[in-house]
Parts: structure tokens; C-alpha cells; sequence
């Protein structure tokens, strides 16, 4: 290996691009918290003229916007202080914007500050540093942020549900079920897409199955055909303490959120409702790669200092369902590209 010389000018501005990376984030943030982008939707426009619609000062949105553009997020035109949409700024004005609202929320940057005490104990504590008993504790004191987080699941599942549905079969199971299975979607439209799987539950805790009743039930109703509905049903419940009787259990980004411990409960929890012919279905990270860039190894660090969860790479998922009694029966890595969810981890009993 060759050593860089101390004025190597580009190693240097590789190494301020990462340190630097905290502007980018809330320069982002503020654009998406403040709908700036959807000023855009009809055509170009002074952002002196948007700072006036929203409240703000003029000189300092520009820049903001000047700044953006330079990666590409709008595009600045050659009239001083106009902007019109690009790919990137359009996206920013559809329902998938949340994803990157609940990841780069405010909250989530202010506890990062506290990385050094997570990685001094081996605990998370970037929560805890900002006054929070946890991510679950977030979610309680904060409805802003649920409906966020909320959101932000949905619209996961809805990028990566056309994916999945393509790659996975589910039409041999006469009952599935989805293990924190958020608003229901992954259900339905498997139920939509597979007539012969008899029901599909959707499992979650008993706040978000409260809240799907009084907020989605229409919205259903308009989507999706009697004979979905009909076979579709929603269960509350703790899936550490006890899970419904399935064919098939689903389980999209969940292992992500908790130690070895705690997933090995999990497992164990799932294994006491399965029959010989019963599959675990794992939608997760599977790191697979090194010293290359990767979109999960930043995830499992912020779930690390986050929620004391990690991202797992082969061998580790072998550990932890080997503890737990099981057996993988297929590893699947999908396409990198679509970067929440690369691996499809397929389970039985021993």
C-alpha cells in the first residue's frame, strides 16, 4: 500500500466529504420539513418568491437551494435565485419522501451526537442522551414522529412489495401471516396477488391495530375487492410473548431492531405455532461485502447506537437461527438497489 503524502489534496477532500456530511443531511431535512420542493411542481420558480410563500428569509433559502443543487437535488437556472425541478427535487414531493423525513428526522440527529458512549459501553445510548428511554419511547411521547415512522414503514414496504411479490411464492400456504406488519399492505396484497392463501393476518401491537381500525378501514374498503377483505383479519399482540397460528410467518426489517437475545426469543416464540411444512420468510440486510461502499453497514451503526439492533451478515444469521432451533433452508441477496432490504432468509423446523 502506498501511503498518502500528508498534502494528497484528494484524499483530503474524500475525508471532508464524510466529515462535512452533516450539512448535506440538514440541508436535506429543512427541504423536506418545509414542502419546499412541491413550490416547484408547476414549473420553475424564484426562491425568493417560495422563501415569501413559507416564512422565511429569502437570501438564506436560496443558498440552501444553491447548495442542494450542487448535489443535485433542483436545479438552479441561470436567472439569479430561480430553481426548477429535477429528478432527485421531484421525488421529494412524493409519498416515498418519508422514508428520508423519518431518517434524517431532527431527533435522530441530535442523539447521534452521542456515538462515542455507545461505542465506549456496548450499548445503545443515543437515545438516552437526549432524554428518551428508546426508539418505542419516541414513538409514545412524540405522535409527530409516529406518524412519520409510521409512514415511513409503509412507504418501505410499498417500494419493495412489487419486488417481493415477483420473487417470492406464497400461493402453497393456506394461512400467512406478517409479524409487525405495520398498516396491513404486505398482507393484502398478498391475499390480492395469491387467491389461493386462504387468510392473511396482520400482527402488530395492539396500538397500531387500534389505530389501523379507525384510520384505514376506508381507505381498504376502496382498494382492495370483497374477496381480499374477506379473507384478511388484523391481530394484536406481542410477538416475544405469543404469535397466531401460520403457514407461513413474515417478518420485514424487524430482526434489525434487536440483539442476538432478543431475535433468538423471537425465533423461539414463532417455532412453538409451526408445523413441519410452516417457513419463516425474513426480509432483512444481509451484509455480504467489505471495504466497499454499503448501505448497510451505516444501517447497522444507527441501529447500533439507535436501538441496540444490527444489520447481520451470513454468518451471523446462521448463529442466531441455529440458537433458536431452526434451520435456514434458503439465503437469498437481492439486487442492491434497493437498498432497505437486500436478503430473503427462508426458515424451518429442524
Amino acid at each position: 500500500m502506498e501511503l498518502p503524502h500528508l498534502n494528497d489534496l484528494e484524499v483530503q477532500k474524500e475525508i471532508m466529504d464524510v466529515a462535512n456530511g452533516y450539512w448535506k443531511s440538514r440541508a436535506l431535512q429543512y427541504v423536506i420539513e418545509n414542502n419546499v420542493a412541491h413550490h416547484l411542481v408547476n414549473g420553475p420558480k424564484s426562491s425568493f418568491t417560495i422563501a415569501k410563500e413559507i416564512g422565511v428569509n429569502p437570501d438564506f433559502l436560496y443558498r440552501t437551494m444553491r447548495a442542494l443543487s450542487c448535489l443535485g437535488i433542483f436545479k438552479e437556472e441561470e436567472d439569479y435565485g430561480v430553481f426548477s425541478q429535477n429528478r432527485k427535487s421531484y421525488f421529494l414531493t412524493q409519498d416515498g419522501v418519508n422514508g428520508f423525513a423519518h431518517i434524517s428526522n431532527s431527533i435522530y440527529y441530535q442523539a447521534w451526537g452521542s456515538l462515542g458512549e455507545s461505542i465506549k459501553h456496548g450499548e445503545a445510548r443515543g437515545l438516552q442522551s437526549i432524554g428518551y428511554d428508546g426508539l418505542w419511547d419516541i414513538d409514545k411521547r412524540n405522535p409527530e414522529f409516529h406518524e412519520i415512522f409510521m409512514n415511513a414503514m409503509s412507504n418501505f414496504t410499498n417500494q419493495l412489495m412489487p419486488y417481493l411479490l415477483k420473487e417470492t411464492d406464497f400461493s402453497c400456504f393456506d394461512i400467512v401471516c406478517d409479524l409487525g406488519g405495520s398498516h396491513g399492505l404486505f398482507v393484502l396484497n398478498i391475499l390480492k396477488q395469491f387467491p389461493t392463501v386462504k387468510k392473511g393476518i396482520n400482527f402488530d401491537l395492539p396500538l397500531v391495530i387500534s389505530q389501523n381500525k379507525q384510520l384505514l378501514t376506508e381507505s381498504r374498503e376502496s382498494e382492495f375487492e370483497n374477496n381480499v377483505l374477506s379473507r384478511f383479519q388484523e391481530e394484536p399482540g406481542n410477538f416475544f410473548q405469543q404469535v397466531p397460528e401460520a403457514d407461513c410467518f413474515i417478518m420485514k426489517m424487524i430482526f434489525h431492531d434487536w440483539k442476538d437475545k432478543e431475535s433468538i426469543q423471537i425465533l423461539k416464540s414463532i417455532s412453538k405455532k409451526m408445523k413441519p411444512t410452516s417457513r419463516i420468510m425474513i426480509f432483512d440486510s444481509v451484509i455480504n461485502v467489505k471495504n466497499e461502499p454499503n448501505y448497510h453497514v451505516w444501517l447497522d451503526l444507527h441501529m447500533m447506537h439507535i436501538a441496540n439492533g444490527r444489520e447481520r451478515s451470513t454468518s451471523e444469521w446462521e448463529n442466531i437461527v441455529e440458537k433458536a432451533g431452526l434451520k435456514i433452508e434458503s439465503l437469498s441477496i437481492f439486487s442492491e438497489k434497493y437498498t432497505r432490504t437486500n436478503g430473503r432468509i427462508v426458515l424451518r423446523t429442524i
